[in-house]
């Protein structure tokens, strides 16, 4: 992405100056340095997420690691009179939504969670 916005600034007649590194994209070794700082920082940030997705398959097995908390689950109001919206009337889903302020993704996933909830 570096790369691409500092060649995009360059079409403009803009050119990286980095004071305190001493590169300048004017120059060929300016730019080689700059494309091989941006190739370690990708490099870099590639190990970050592997070594970060390890961890988390780690703790996953581990029991420790359940992801994000759901902020409308069933037990949630909003979700709980959409459902009983959608048994009881003949609102279509989009206006229920409009009602409880929850989306329609969130309304269709809950309402099979709820399905099986309560058909079980």
């Amino acid at each position: 992405d570096l790369i691409i916005r500092t060649e995009g600034l360059e079409k403009r007649g803009i050119h990286l100056v980095i004071l305190n590194l001493g590169i300048d994209t004017r120059t060929p070794s300016g730019k080689f340095i700059l494309t091989v700082m941006s190739a370690f920082s990708e490099l870099d940030r590639t190990m970050i997420k592997e070594k970060q997705q390890a961890g988390i398959a780690v703790a996953k097995r581990k029991g420790i690691y359940k992801g994000r908390k759901q902020k409308f689950n069933l037990k949630h109001d909003g979700v709980k009179h959409a459902m009983e919206l959608h048994e009881t009337t003949n609102k279509t889903v989009k206006e229920i939504c409009k009602i409880t302020n929850i989306s329609e993704a969130t309304f269709y996933r809950r309402w099979r969670e709820y399905k099986n909830y309560v058909g079980s």
